[in-house]
């Protein structure tokens, strides 16, 4: 169940009761379903209505517009993004094999996030919003100390601005990849996911050749 971002922006009025913020969620729930169906320039705000089974005039008390409404799927899915690696890079013992370590998090990605049409719609689309823009854009940012600190903890002899740069570059090329991913049908993202293990295995490997 998609939970509520807790960002007045992106709301009328951020819902109290628990009936409204049901009804909240009912309406993410049904705009990811409509923008990963019709993507973001052909869906409306009749159809997310109508999707959710509400009254446009009921969705326009929390929401101006469709606009507001992808916004905050777009917020909501990087809180997740955040929430997810944050957790998963602390937990993850530095000392097993890099191909292990590129498994769960390319998978995680792929499993959790790409496999939701919802997902790749915003990712598809977020630049007709700038503030979703903003909010894509950043969580390369704001993941990449979760690498640093686990590619650290793996390798404390190396200098911590060589660890910075590997984090980048390793949180952007899986941005690059899965981008294109989100365009691709079932059978080609399959393929992706392959291939961008084996990209990052490479890479990795390079500088953590024990791994």
């Amino acid at each position: 169940m998609l939970k509520i971002p807790q960002d007045t922006d992106r709301f009328r009025r951020l819902p109290q009761q628990s009936r409204s913020q049901k009804r909240v969620t009912q309406i993410l729930e049904a705009a990811a379903r409509v923008f990963g169906e019709l993507g973001y320039e052909a869906a409306s705000t009749t159809a997310i209505a109508k999707q959710a089974k509400t009254s446009v005039g009921s969705l326009y008390r929390f929401f101006p517009d469709k606009a507001a409404i992808f916004q905050a799927l777009a917020s909501f899915y990087m809180d997740r993004v955040r929430e997810v690696f944050s957790e998963m890079l602390s937990s993850l013992n530095c000392d097993l094999p890099i191909s292990s370590v590129i498994d769960q998090i390319i998978d995680t990605y792929y499993d959790d996030f790409l496999s939701q049409p919802g997902f790749r719609a915003v990712l598809l689309d977020y630049h007709f919003s700038p503030t979703a823009t903003a909010i894509v854009e950043n969580i390369n940012r704001e993941i990449e100390p979760y690498f640093e600190a686990f590619f650290a903890a793996r390798a404390p002899e190396m200098e911590p601005e060589q660890i910075k740069l590997i984090s980048m570059v390793t949180v952007e090329a899986c941005c690059v990849l899965e981008f294109v991913s989100s365009q691709a049908d079932e059978t080609l993202r399959a393929k992706l996911r392959a291939e961008e293990k084996k990209l990052l295995v490479a890479y990795l490997k390079i500088y953590f050749p024990n791994g």
